[in-house]
């Protein structure tokens, strides 16, 4: 299974840090801080793949040497809290080979970062060693450059304005050129509680105003859009694209996803990050519980937490297939009730015209009428019970009158050969049980009278199947 990780941080002076001591660790080498005369030796550090620092075209020929581009960065930025770089980490895919991974760090350092004009200085890691765990560490700069080194961050920018009223921005430089053409800068004056933004000239029409401050009306234009905080978000989706390109390139169809569960409407609660402390820390637990023969439970709070939320993860799963279940034969009991509809609603039809015949008697107070007896002996076992519990209280001695009809008009020798009949099939039954060894009891009366139904049931329904209809309706 492909993973995805892509982490931005700042390297800043105010948190105690050094770009020189951090390019020293990520590619295991010996520099000295030329600002502070430190030197950081990290020859002996393992698992450093492959290192390397790629400029862009304008850059000089000098920063591929790594002390001297990270002491220029040190000496440029003087501010006790400057930001010196910033630092990206990404996974590696172990799908790949690693002639692959160092190909795939150098194309997504370049597309990213480099292609933008930052310089940047990266290496690839493998702490563990087992090739599962590799990323790489990518320190950029934050100034932009030239052929002769790094560039401010910013510029200031004056609000000038002409005799006509037109304003705009212009720097140092571009204001030399327009107050050739009557360009004025604008500042700020003040008249008791009222304030303006005037141009010198503008000023002399307002009596009795004075310039607030010497400084005329200005703000900062950066030189790059590289601390804009939708970068990350951008640069993520692109790193995104760029892994799974690699992977399709290498034959794997495993694919990554760099947003979140929320944002691709995933009902799962994400663990939090452990950190290499952590797993080390539960490794050692692990080895402990094996050696000694109990099971293992986390010693750390994240490692703890996380194996709440798997917990809570898989409960969730198991409900959600729990209700996918549910769903399943819900259609299928829909499907069911889409091909018996048929059959359910003649039934209805025929209870339903009995009962208003039965109504219509008791109305006039006739007596049994040829259509009332024909359709009475019409319904089947089951249509005459759903009559005899559905019918009012008033229309119940009509019902009763309509089965004592139906009854009386049946043959005696009929009757009696029907209940001849019904007794040997009940000792056939008792019979066969004997035959074969078990002690079966006679059947009885109630349970005979249930098979009956059954069978007499389903030939009704055989015989009264009603033309197909449309049954999309559902």
């Amino acid at each position: 299974m492909a993973s995805y990780h892509f982490s931005v941080q700042v390297v800043s002076r105010g948190g105690g840090r050094s770009s020189v001591a951090c390019a020293a660790y990520r590619a295991a080498q010996k520099l000295t801080c030329e600002r502070d005369g430190l030197v950081h030796d990290y020859t002996r550090k393992q698992g450093v793949l492959h290192s390397e620092i790629a400029l862009p075209e304008h850059a000089p020929e000098r920063w591929l040497d790594r002390s001297t581009l990270w002491n220029e960065v040190e000496a440029t930025e003087r501010r006790a809290d400057a930001q010196l770089a910033r630092e990206t980490v990404f996974a590696v895919p172990h799908e790949l080979s690693r002639e692959q991974q160092v190909e795939f760090c150098r194309e997504a350092v370049r597309e990213l970062y480099v292609s933008r004009g930052m310089v940047c200085d990266w290496a690839m890691h493998d702490a563990d060693g087992d090739g599962h765990n590799v990323h790489c560490h990518v320190l950029s700069s934050l100034r932009s450059c030239d052929e002769s080194g790094f560039l401010a961050k910013s510029v200031n920018v004056y609000t000038v304005r002409n005799a006509d009223g037109e304003e705009r921005k212009a720097a140092t430089a571009e204001f030399r050129e327009l107050r050739e053409h009557g360009w004025e800068k604008v500042y700020k004056y003040r008249l008791g509680n009222e304030y303006r933004e005037l141009t010198a000239s503008q000023a002399d029409g307002w009596d009795g105003c004075k310039r607030v401050s010497k400084n005329a009306v200005q703000e900062a234009r950066y030189l790059n859009d590289w601390n804009n905080p939708g970068n990350v978000e951008r640069w993520r989706s692109e790193f995104c694209d760029l892994q799974n390109a690699a992977l399709e390139r290498a034959g794997s169809a495993a694919r990554v996803d760099h947003r979140s569960y929320e944002a691709r409407g995933i009902d799962r609660e994400p663990t939090v990050h452990e950190g290499p402390a952590v797993r080390a820390m539960e490794s050692r637990e692990r080895e402990r519980c094996a050696a000694e023969g109990r099971e293992y439970e986390p010693v750390t709070d994240r490692a703890r937490e996380n194996e709440a939320v798997r917990e809570r993860n898989a409960a969730l799963e198991r409900l959600r297939e729990g209700i996918e279940w549910a769903q399943e034969r819900a259609r299928e009991l829909a499907r069911f009730l889409r091909i018996f509809d048929p059959q359910r609603e003649r039934m209805r039809r025929n209870v339903e015209r009995v009962r208003d015949m039965a109504r219509d008697m008791d109305g006039r107070g006739a007596g049994i009428t040829r259509e009332a007896r024909e359709a009475y002996d019409g319904l089947s076992r089951r249509e005459r019970r759903m009559l005899h519990r559905a019918c009012p209280r008033g229309l119940s001695p009509t019902i009763d009158r309509l089965n004592a009809d139906r009854h009386a008009r049946k043959p005696l020798v009929e009757r009696s050969a029907e209940r001849e009949r019904e007794r040997a099939s009940a000792d056939r039954e008792a019979g066969r049980g004997q035959a074969t060894g078990e002690r079966r009891k006679p059947m009885r009366r109630r349970d005979y009278e249930r098979a009956v139904d059954h069978e007499e049931r389903s030939r009704y329904m055989e015989q009264e199947q009603e033309p197909e209809r449309d049954r999309d309706w559902w």
